[in-house]
């Protein structure tokens, strides 16, 4: 949801000068938060910034020292893969030092060399485990602050746009809050939808475009309405399923009458065909074999007008066909015409077979 969707017209006893919900003191401590968190996120995807990527034909593990803001890529063989070995590996030439420890005596004192008068100690040389990280935990890192950066963007101006305006509402303060967390899951879920395939990233990272997946992630932050509307969209294409049978029911419409049951001459006749899911069809009706081409349909209803034509100004019975998109006649209305027909006719009205769309009959192979 989009703040500029739904205008803040509500009014409220408790507004500022400038007709805002919010205090000169709330407004600093939104001012700072929106600040911080931007230059967090900020400082975030630089710090976790890698030196560079594995190539797709150098045959190195995807492996980083994690060190913020020296993210650098170990360059072990690819068929190095186990962690301990790999530690020891980096350990000795990286996380290596030296200290001194003193000897001192029962009260705490050093313990002089009586040669040498100098105060006696011993070194001793430790070893500390590299901390590595991953390039796929890499990139979850860098997609989820990307989009939540993007958000951030759009939160602030957002926020300013209606302080300035003097139309900011206390009740969007939540909004306000979720929204960036919201985007830098939704950034995460597209980088999944993307990784599938869709952007060539089957390997083991020598193929990725780092620069182009933070501009998906930021730009997802920062549009996630239609972000949202993407993915729904993929959704749809991917698992839409072709039904394939003749006489499938389709969201079980149904055609159950026609109001008025009449025509008059002379007149634009206003006709209303009732029932139930009725724009879940593309519907051609026709009027003594005469096409109408006036509908408004709704879900329970479809209106049209008609007026007898020069062709038809003799009849006295008018036949309403209603025919769905496949062109199977879903219903038929006999309606006489006001005054002109024989007395004590009764109009007949009804589906095509029987009054629903379950399609009796057996499908023609």
């Amino acid at each position: 949801m989009n703040e500029t969707a739904t205008p803040h017209s509500c009014t409220n006893t408790n507004s500022d000068a400038d007709g805002n919900q919010i205090g000169k003191r709330g407004k600093r401590i939104a001012g700072v938060l929106l600040i911080f968190f931007t230059a967090f996120m900020s400082t975030g995807i630089i710090a976790y910034w890698p030196d560079k990527l594995p190539g797709p034909k150098d045959n190195i593990a995807p492996i980083y020292k994690h060190r913020l803001f020296r993210i650098c890529l170990v360059g072990l063989p690819d068929s190095l893969c186990c962690p301990d070995s790999i530690t020891q590996k980096i350990a000795i030439a990286d996380t290596t030092w030296q200290t001194v420890t003193r000897a001192i005596d029962s009260v705490g004192n050093p313990i002089k060399d009586t040669a040498s008068g100098t105060i006696r100690g011993f070194t001793r040389t430790q070893t500390q485990k590299a901390k590595l990280i991953h390039l796929n935990t890499l990139l979850l890192l860098l997609v989820a602050m990307g989009g939540f950066l993007g958000n951030m963007i759009h939160v602030a101006t957002s926020f300013t746009t209606f302080v300035g305006a003097g139309k900011f509402k206390r009740s969007w303060i939540l909004w306000y809050c979720v929204k960036p967390f919201t985007a830098g899951a939704l950034a995460m879920g597209l980088y999944f939808v993307f990784r599938a395939g869709f952007l060539n990233m089957s390997d083991g990272g020598g193929s990725i475009n780092l620069y182009g997946l933070m501009t998906l992630s930021i730009l997802t932050g920062l549009f996630t309405d239609k972000a949202t509307e993407k993915l729904k969209e993929i959704f749809e294409v991917i698992f839409k399923a072709k039904d394939v049978r003749p006489d499938a029911l389709v969201d079980a419409f149904k055609i159950m009458g026609i109001a008025p049951m009449q025509i008059e001459k002379g007149k634009e006749n206003k006709l209303t065909l009732t029932g139930e899911n009725l724009d879940k069809q593309k519907w051609a009706i026709f009027i003594n074999d005469e096409p109408v081409t006036n509908l408004v349909v709704t879900k329970a209803s479809i209106a049209f007008t008609y007026t007898i034509t020069e062709k038809q100004k003799d009849k006295t019975v008018f036949i309403v066909s209603v025919k769905d998109e496949k062109g199977k006649e879903q219903f038929k209305a006999e309606l006489p015409l006001k005054n002109g027909g024989a007395a004590g006719d009764t109009p007949a009205q009804g589906p095509a077979g029987d009054n629903d769309n379950n399609n009796d009959e057996p499908a023609v192979g």
